[in-house]
């Protein structure tokens, strides 16, 4: 199995993180290495102490998944500045640069609790995708 390895790992505890003209490459082409761009991170289930992100003309190249990962119970506001361009260098989804993870239906067996996770999520300038959550 590849190993994901993130240029940013980012843990959410009330911060803002603003990212101005910065370039994410990650796209190693080495067979078992999957070079990504930013992950957001905490297995807590909370509605204060999120995460705001603002990335402002910012590029991403990466060999696996989205710009932007996202896994947690906290709120994210992430607003997305600089067009299609910023992220076309994306291995997969492309199309959608900020991609809610699978693995986010573990933070709880209950899968109500797991769509208000997922409702805490928001996401302007770009789209947000994510593979079927309810099927466990």
């Amino acid at each position: 199995q590849n190993k994901g390895y993130y240029a940013l790992w980012i843990s959410p505890n009330g911060q803002t993180v603003e990212l101005n003209e910065c370039s994410f490459d990650m796209a190693y082409g080495v067979k078992g290495v999957d070079g990504r761009g930013i992950k957001i991170y905490d297995k807590t289930i909370s509605d204060d102490l999120g995460l705001t992100l603002k990335v402002n003309n910012t590029k991403f190249y990466t060999d696996a998944k989205a710009a932007v990962e996202v896994y947690t119970g906290k709120p994210i506001d992430i607003t997305w500045v600089g067009g299609k361009d910023t992220y076309a260098g994306c291995e997969q989804y492309n199309e959608k640069p900020v991609w809610l993870s699978e693995d986010v239906k573990t933070i709880s067996s209950d899968i109500d609790i797991v769509m208000q996770c997922i409702n805490k999520i928001k996401v302007n300038g770009v789209s947000l995708t994510y593979d079927d959550i309810e099927k466990k």
